[in-house]
């Protein structure tokens, strides 16, 4: 399958909001924006409404993505319009919540029960994804995106909290549409209090592709390190999450390292008045630069897994043998 945009073709969102089933109002309402190709017409109703048609001939696979704690959806907004534009709809969400007691912030709808020693695996870490598919689905029945969506193919992706509850929800027991997932600066290495013996690396994409990506320059991620007893300034629990969490032995796993990115080198731009960005190091590689070869390689890594897209996995093993400056290091497994 090959697809291509027109010159004509508009990257534009929808902005919609799905109740999530567990919650208590005001905080049980998922904010959407979905970006997807369109077209301008130019009729007096467009023009009114700023609201145009779909340019999409066929259905095309959906990338749902989860922000991290406290860091709003528009900080993932450059990289959902590169994905339009190579052919996918993608979805952020806003969700507001009350994770620690009296503390009100952004979440991925973390279900913290889920993640406990003797119940995770048996349900999804996260009570809004399942919601919001059920909301794309009307959405795909009528209306502006109408038969635009293929919900058969399904991306999950995240930064940071985000990633991590990506990783931890990638099983098509739990949503068997699911065809790959994508994180940036995310790992399952879960805090003590989880109840998890000293040591466990829970399971992560167990039976869907997986892209797993960090920068070298995570200080977000190092000055976080006094969650996890006994660990020193040298461990790395996304290079951990992938040797450990993630079934080995399909090559359908991927490991990058992006030389001199930081905790936000996804997130962009950085809110610097919420979220931990205060905890970060200066990234020491031009973060356009490291932005623009990100958005190759989870295109191509998407291409290869959501399209199967010869050329795309060409791409990857050229990826791995001979890597851009931007990259430090590229692993399969």
């Amino acid at each position: 399958e090959e697809f291509v945009i027109e010159e004509s073709t508009l990257v534009r969102s929808l902005w919609d909001a799905v109740e999530v089933p567990g919650l208590q109002p005001p905080y049980n309402t998922a904010h959407l924006r979905i970006y997807y190709a369109a077209t301008n017409p130019h009729t007096l109703e467009v023009d009114m409404s700023g609201i145009m048609p779909a340019a999409a001939s066929t259905p095309a696979p959906v990338v749902i993505f989860l922000g991290g704690v406290n860091i709003g959806q528009d900080s993932l907004r450059w990289l959902m319009v590169e994905l339009v534009k190579a052919g996918y709809v993608a979805v952020t969400f806003d969700l507001v919540g009350e994770q620690m007691p009296g503390f009100y912030r952004t979440t991925p709808g973390l279900d913290l029960g889920a993640l406990k020693a003797g119940v995770y695996g048996t349900r999804p870490p996260s009570i809004a994804i399942q919601p919001i598919l059920d909301r794309l689905s009307e959405l795909n029945r009528e209306g502006t995106l109408a038969g635009t969506l293929d919900l058969d193919r399904i991306v999950l992706g995240g930064h940071s909290g985000g990633g991590t509850v990506a990783l931890e929800c990638a099983r098509t027991s739990y949503f068997p549409s699911l065809r790959a997932v994508v994180t940036y600066a995310a790992h399952t290495v879960p805090a003590a209090v989880l109840g998890h013996p000293e040591g466990t690396v829970l399971e992560a994409a167990s039976d869907v592709p997986a892209l797993v990506m960090l920068g070298t320059e995570d200080g977000t991620m190092k000055r976080s390190i006094s969650r996890y007893p006994g660990k020193d300034a040298g461990w790395n629990p996304v290079i951990q999450t992938f040797e450990e969490g993630i079934p080995a032995g399909r090559d359908d796993a991927w490991l990058v390292v992006w030389e001199g990115a930081n905790h936000f080198g996804m997130g962009y731009p950085l809110d610097p008045t919420c979220a931990r960005g205060f905890l970060d190091a200066d990234p020491t590689m031009d973060a356009e630069l490291t932005r623009t070869d990100m958005t190759r390689v989870i295109v191509d890594f998407l291409n290869c897994y959501v399209r199967d897209d010869s050329s795309a996995e060409s791409s990857l093993q050229q990826l791995q043998s001979n890597p851009p400056l931007t990259v430090k290091e590229v692993r399969r497994r």
